[in-house]
């Protein structure tokens, strides 16, 4: 009986079928920056009912936006070119027009994946869009209100704690000037220089809280202390304290270049030094700085306070050792305080040679 309905026609692959089928997956190479040529490269491969080259370039044209209009008559080309070969014979109008209405169909679906997956694509990048410019929006409503709140707390300061120190300066210096002993005269100048260093700092702190905005060094007072001081600071304390450096402080052969990190050194020492004298009066106090694998130690070790000299008291905030902890972790090191088996406290930190800041 003869078969009436050519397009189930068993497949017979000759030599030009096979070298399409063999040489087809070389032709998608190129298929994202030339779509439209690699669609009319593999349309001959549906002479052997190989249309999935063919489907797959249609999807790359629809989902890089070639237009629908371009897309759908290059899907409409592959279909009729397909109709073409495998539909022979004598066949009704209706009845081709349906065969041709099922494969366009068929054709038609990998457009319709690529036009969603370009619109999907389209409203994801639209939607991070909004995401950012309200996380935008969110940074700059941040920056105006911590703006405002250093000018509040620049203002507390100048109109408080300065007029404070202010007073001290001014009670030294005619402590210093009318005093006739020679022992509270140098313990009155001591005073009158460290108000008015603490004085400029605090000058310098203010202009650095109504600065809005600006970069990590930007908001860094200016001259920051060096690690050449610490020897200095160290003497002035009036403790006894066992110093070891083994790390050059100044100079090429120093192995700390970074400002931030010399000042932060500088600030450990100073707060340590101060919670010795406060907490601990008469202790043995020992301070190490040396370098170690890239990285700057430090560490301030003190004893227990001296018999019959009880804890100073003295108002604490308790932020001391937080805003050591905070600088150590913004500078990329560490900071450990605890105390000691033998009633004495530990201050250990350590920092890159070279910080980011």
């Amino acid at each position: 009986m003869e078969d009436t309905e050519p397009w189930r026609r068993p497949l017979a692959y000759g030599p030009w079928e096979t070298a399409i089928l063999l040489l087809t997956p070389l032709l998608l190479l190129p298929v994202y920056r030339f779509p439209v040529t690699v669609f009319l490269a593999t349309l001959p491969c549906a002479y052997v009912w190989y249309l999935q080259p063919s489907l797959f370039a249609l999807y790359v044209m629809a989902a890089k936006g070639r237009g629908l209009v371009a897309v759908a008559g290059y899907g409409l080309l592959g279909a009729t070119f397909w109709t073409s070969i495998h539909y022979e014979g004598e066949e009704t109008w209706l009845g081709t027009t349906t065969r041709v209405w099922e494969v366009g169909s068929f054709v038609a679906i990998p457009v319709v994946i690529g036009l969603l997956n370009r619109a999907w694509k389209r409203s994801a990048a639209r939607l991070a869009a909004l995401e950012e410019s309200r996380e935008r929006e969110s940074r700059l409503l941040t920056l105006q209100v911590l703006s405002a709140e250093r000018d509040r707390i620049a203002r507390e300061m100048h109109d408080i704690v300065a007029h404070q120190v202010s007073l001290t300066y001014v009670q030294a210096g005619a402590l210093e000037v009318t005093t006739g002993d020679p022992a509270a005269r140098e313990v009155a100048c001591a005073i009158r220089d460290r108000a008015s260093r603490t004085l400029d700092e605090l000058h310098q702190m203010v202009q650095v809280l109504r600065v809005s905005g600006g970069t990590a060094d930007a908001l860094a007072p200016q001259p920051q202390p060096q690690l050449s001081e610490v020897p200095a600071l160290i003497a002035e304390s009036g403790l006894d304290v066992d110093c070891r450096i083994d790390v050059a402080l100044d100079g090429p052969l120093s192995p700390v270049r970074s400002s931030a990190v010399q000042a932060a050194v500088y600030r450990t020492v100073q707060e340590s030094l101060t919670n010795v004298r406060k907490h601990a009066p008469g202790a043995d106090v020992r301070v190490e700085v040396y370098a170690a694998g890239r990285r700057l130690h430090v560490e301030i070790r003190n004893g227990p306070p001296a018999p019959g000299r009880p804890p100073l008291d003295v108002p604490s905030s308790g932020y001391g050792h937080v805003g050591l902890r905070e600088r150590a972790r913004l500078l990329g090191g560490t900071f450990a305080a605890y105390p000691t088996a033998d009633g004495g406290y530990l201050v250990r930190v350590t920092y890159p040679v070279q910080a980011a800041l």
